[in-house]
This record gives structure tokens, C-alpha cells and sequence, in this order.
């Protein structure tokens, strides 16, 4: 009940009011709620406000669990804070969360985010089993990067079935370095596999062409 009333207040928190809950509940051991909150800061205007928390939640072993590492990291990919980001990529390892699925594609994000592609590499090859936002982030990262013809490469060798903002990261790629032949069988892909229009998509399509 408390945390869907903390759900329901996000519209209209302030940072004000958000620090205020966080004094109220700070020394309540309960990850489910505490989480919330860190979810709250991250989406907030000033999401660096969140690493505070975290680290006190840190603090007390009853009071976080693997989704407060992905909320963390989410915080350091929105404010750019590379050298937290890689506190709490070491935070993961120590306390043995590394190969979380969710926590993997966390610190992916984390590293194309903040444009750090050996580690990204690094991440995605220590996955053992990539679901489809692992190679979609990987894909996305290569080509916002600049590196346009390792994310075409990447898509090349995906095992899983892709989803729309796949197809859309690659249909980039290819618009950037004038792959028309892959483009066009990509855009083919789309037609006959996704069910639903995607209006990103259809922009992506309409860039292309």
C-alpha cells in the first residue's frame, strides 16, 4: 500500500517532497519500498540525486537487492556520472550480482551511454545467454557512437528475434554508411514479422529511403 502511494504521488513530486520521504524512510530495512523511491529520483529532473540513496541503501545488506543496482545504474547513465557508474559496476561484482540478466544489460546501457565501448564489448561478450534488449542495446550503442559498420556487423550475427527498436538502431547504421541493400532487406524483415506499426520505425524507414 505505501509503495503505490508513493507511485501514485510522481507526477506532482517535487525534489523537495522527495527528500522529505527520504528522511521519513531511510532506516526502513525494506528494499521493495526503498527501491521505489530510487526509482522516483531517477526519474526526477536531477537524477544524480539518486546515488545518495543508493549508497546509503548499500549500507545496510536488508535493504537493497538486484533492482537497486539497475536503478543505480540507470541514475549514472541519465546524469553521465561514468566514475559512480564504474563504483557500482564493482558493487555488482563484490556482492555477486554480475550475471543478473538485467544487471548485464544495465551496465551495458551504463557503457554505450556514457560512450565507453571497450567496456560495453566487454559486458555483452560475458553475457551467456543475450536476450534481445542485450543486442539491441549493443547495436544502438555501436551506432550512436559512430561506429556503424561493427553494429551492421553485430546485427549480422544476432540469435535472437529482433524487435522494432532493433531494426530501427541498424536501419541508422545503414542510412549512415549508404548500405541501401541491407537497409531495404531490413525494412522487408519488418513488414513481415512485426504484427503492430511502429511509428519510430516507419520514420526510420521513411529516413532511409
Amino acid at each position: 500500500m505505501f509503495v503505490n502511494g508513493l507511485k501514485s504521488l510522481k507526477p506532482t513530486l517535487s525534489f523537495k517532497q522527495l527528500n522529505q520521504i527520504h528522511a521519513q524512510i531511510i532506516k526502513i530495512p525494506q528494499p521493495h519500498i526503498l527501491n521505489t523511491l530510487l526509482k522516483l529520483l531517477t526519474q526526477s529532473s536531477t537524477p544524480q540525486n539518486a546515488i545518495p540513496l543508493y549508497n546509503k541503501m548499500l549500507n545496510c545488506p536488508s535493504s537493497y537487492n538486484h533492482y537497486t543496482f539497475t536503478q543505480a545504474l540507470k541514475a549514472c547513465s541519465l546524469a553521465h556520472a561514468h566514475q559512480k557508474g564504474l563504483e557500482i559496476h564493482a558493487h555488482v561484482i563484490k556482492y555477486g550480482h554480475l550475471h543478473d540478466i538485467f544487471i548485464q544489460n544495465s551496465l551495458l546501457h551504463f557503457y554505450v551511454t556514457v560512450k565507453d565501448i571497450f567496456s560495453a564489448h566487454q559486458i555483452f561478450n560475458s553475457v551467456v545467454f543475450p536476450d534481445v534488449v542485450t543486442w539491441t542495446t549493443i547495436i544502438s550503442g555501436l551506432s550512436k557512437c559512430g561506429f556503424h559498420k561493427e553494429a551492421i556487423d553485430m546485427f549480422c550475427g544476432i540469435d535472437v528475434k529482433p524487435n522494432a527498436n532493433t531494426l530501427v538502431s541498424v536501419l541508422s547504421a545503414c542510412s549512415s554508411l549508404g548500405s541501401r541493400k541491407l537497409g531495404k532487406a531490413i525494412h522487408a524483415h519488418s513488414l513481415r514479422n512485426l504484427n503492430e506499426n511502429n511509428i519510430i520505425l516507419d520514420n526510420a524507414v521513411l529516413d532511409f529511403m
